[in-house]
C-alpha cells in the first residue's frame, strides 16, 4: 500500500509542475496549427534507433532565430507527423539552458514503444497558435512487437475466481 501511496504523489506533483510550466497538453491548440518550415532550423533525434521502450532520445536543435520562450518540441508517435493531432508529449525548448541565448540546445526525452516510428516537431508561436517550423529524423524501435507491459487482473465466473494475464504486442 506505500507504494501506491508514492506513486500517487508523485504523478499528483508531476502534474502541478507540468500545468505551472504552461505544459498541459490540453492547451495545445491543433485546430491552428500550421506548417511553415524553416530551412535554417535544423532537428535531429539520437540515436535513431532503440532497443526497448524506456530508451532516451537527446533531441538536439540550432538555427533558430530570435528564440522564445514558448518554442518547444514536440513528440509524434504516428508518422507522418499529422498536426491536427497533438502531440505525445512536449517540452519547452528554454528548458535547454542555451535556446534562449543561442537559439540551439538539446532536450531529453524518455519514449515508450507506441508501435511505431516517433517524430519530433519544433514549434514556434507557443501551444496557442503553433507553427512547425522543422522536423527531426525519425526514432525506430529495433522490436516493434516488444512486450511493454504485462496486465494482471482478477475475474470472476458464476462459481469460479481467477487471475489471468495479458499483454499488447503488434502482431
Amino acid at each position: 500500500m506505500r507504494s501506491v501511496a508514492v506513486v500517487v504523489v508523485v504523478c499528483f506533483i508531476s502534474i502541478i509542475s507540468a500545468h505551472t510550466l504552461g505544459l498541459s497538453l490540453s492547451d495545445y491548440q491543433a485546430n491552428v496549427a500550421v506548417k511553415k518550415l524553416d530551412n535554417a532550423i535544423s532537428v535531429s533525434a539520437s540515436p535513431a534507433a532503440l532497443q526497448a521502450s524506456g530508451d532516451w532520445v537527446t533531441v538536439t536543435w540550432s538555427g533558430v532565430e530570435n528564440p522564445d520562450k514558448n518554442d518547444f518540441i514536440g513528440v509524434y508517435s504516428q508518422t507522418p507527423v499529422n498536426l491536427s493531432i497533438t502531440p505525445t508529449k512536449y517540452r519547452l525548448c528554454s528548458a535547454s539552458p542555451s535556446h534562449l541565448s543561442t537559439g540551439s540546445g538539446s532536450l531529453k526525452f524518455r519514449l515508450v514503444n507506441m508501435r511505431s516510428a516517433t517524430g519530433f516537431v519544433l514549434f514556434r508561436g507557443g501551444v496557442h497558435s503553433p507553427v512547425a517550423a522543422a522536423y527531426s529524423n525519425l526514432v525506430t524501435f529495433a522490436n516493434y512487437n516488444e512486450v511493454c507491459t504485462i496486465h494482471r487482473f482478477l475475474f470472476r465466473f458464476t462459481d469460479c475466481v481467477g487471475v489471468a494475464s495479458a499483454f499488447v504486442t503488434n502482431e
